[in-house]
């Protein structure tokens, strides 16, 4: 198992979400308020586990539910061994 931590505008709708992988399973995510002021940047913690060896990417992507378009997209190098 490992996890991921971004930081993201919750307080506007913003979440980030990963895209279908054969090698890793998304497992949840959970928000922690990374500031005092209202309304400011939080991070957003997924966790994931492995479903296989091997090497890929995970890609992730931040919107808002009702936005076509991504806000901002993330590709981490992964390389998975057991």
């Amino acid at each position: 198992k490992f996890a991921v931590a971004l930081n993201v505008l919750s307080a506007s709708g913003y979440e980030w979400h990963s895209q279908e992988s054969d090698l890793i399973e998304p497992l949840g995510s959970e928000f922690k308020v990374a500031g005092q002021s209202v309304g400011g940047e939080s991070q957003q913690v997924l966790s994931f586990k492995a479903r296989k060896a091997g090497a890929g990417h995970l890609h992730l992507i931040c919107k808002r539910a009702w936005d076509a378009e991504p806000y901002q997209t993330r590709s981490i190098k992964t390389k998975i061994t057991r």
